[in-house]
């Protein structure tokens, strides 16, 4: 699954979640102009249990929407 691939591309530590500039680097490489306004509003969106990351079940929702 292509998202599954990105989500283990975008975890650099391999620690099984991402944090805010993880998912700012995934965006950027979909449109370079996406707003970081927006990053933090995502993040807040998709970080169910509001610890700060996302994990890959988190990340999957992004793409669900």
């Amino acid at each position: 699954e292509d998202i599954v691939a990105a989500f283990h591309n975008a975890d650099q530590s391999n620690s099984g979640y991402l944090n805010v500039d993880d998912v700012r680097r995934i965006m950027h490489r979909m449109d370079p102009k996406f707003p970081m306004s927006e990053i933090h509003e995502l993040m807040k969106f998709v970080d169910v249990d509001d610890d700060g990351r996302v994990c890959l079940d988190e990340f999957k929702q992004i793409f669900r929407q």
